[in-house]
């Protein structure tokens, strides 16, 4: 079996990986909490749990927000039967 070994850019790890700008997600709130993401570099990981987690709670938030007024999901396929379980 062959191993390729891939260099990596100075003052890069092998196994970091860079990942293209994207043109956002349409909601800026979405996009300012992924661009809390961006802290994790300047970090030690022992201090990455918070980031997750405040980014995570942002994250919920703007998902809450968007299930206000929703009724309840219904069954998958939208089967009513399953409910008489």
């Amino acid at each position: 079996m062959e191993h390729v070994s891939q260099a990596a850019e100075p003052g890069k790890m092998a196994h970091e990986t860079e990942v293209a700008p994207s043109g956002g997600t349409g909601d800026p709130r979405v996009d300012a909490a992924i661009a809390g993401l961006g802290e994790l570099g300047e970090l030690p990981v022992s201090e990455h749990p918070p980031v997750f987690e405040r980014i995570h709670g942002q994250l919920v938030e703007v998902l809450g927000e968007l299930h206000v007024g929703a009724g309840p999901a219904g069954p998958v396929g939208g089967r009513d039967d399953l409910a008489e379980l």
